[in-house]
């Protein structure tokens, strides 16, 4: 987090990731210095406050954020796989689930349903705790250490001619 002052003489907060900005509205760098300290201070309480929510109400915002960006298929997968993970770690919050927590999910839902289906949870999660972490509603990302699963090559099936009949000769 940093000061830039503009072409109009106004100082902005630089933050985040993605380097996002805000007006500080004040053109004197001592009035912005502590409107960025204090921005802080609220961002850090706010994190703080964050970590304390619920799985299914980050997860509410990340479904609110994936119709704006996905496909509906997409939305609907994600829904899909937060419900079964919400049902597997109970009432934890976001800041309490940790990698072991996903590894078991995941490999519950390999032995249920099928590594195909485990791979898709996977990815599913690791976007969602990605974005979480981007958005600051948790301050390390557990699904940072979860390697994505490869699905089982598929031998392609050939059909064999067994009786070879030429139906042009008479």
């Amino acid at each position: 987090m940093y000061l830039r002052k503009r072409k109009n003489g106004v100082y902005y907060i630089i933050y985040g990731p993605s380097n996002r900005m805000k007006s500080t509205g004040s053109k004197k760098r001592n009035e912005a210095l502590k409107i960025m300290q204090e921005f802080q201070t609220k961002a850090e309480t706010q994190l703080s406050a964050s970590a304390e929510l619920p799985f299914l109400k980050v997860a509410a915002k990340y479904l609110n954020y994936s119709e704006i960006y996905h496909a509906k298929l997409t939305t609907r997968d994600y829904r899909i796989t937060f419900k079964n993970f919400q049902k597997h770690i109970g009432k934890l919050t976001i800041d309490e689930i940790n990698s072991n927590h996903i590894q078991d999910y995941i490999n519950l839902r390999i032995q249920n349903s099928s590594i195909h289906q485990g791979r898709k949870d996977t990815i599913n999660l690791k976007a969602f705790f990605n974005w979480a972490h981007k958005e600051k509603f948790i301050s390390t990302n557990p699904a940072e250490s979860i390697k994505r699963l490869k699905a089982p090559e598929k031998l392609p099936v050939f059909l064999l001619r067994t009786n070879s009949v030429n139906f042009f000769q008479s």
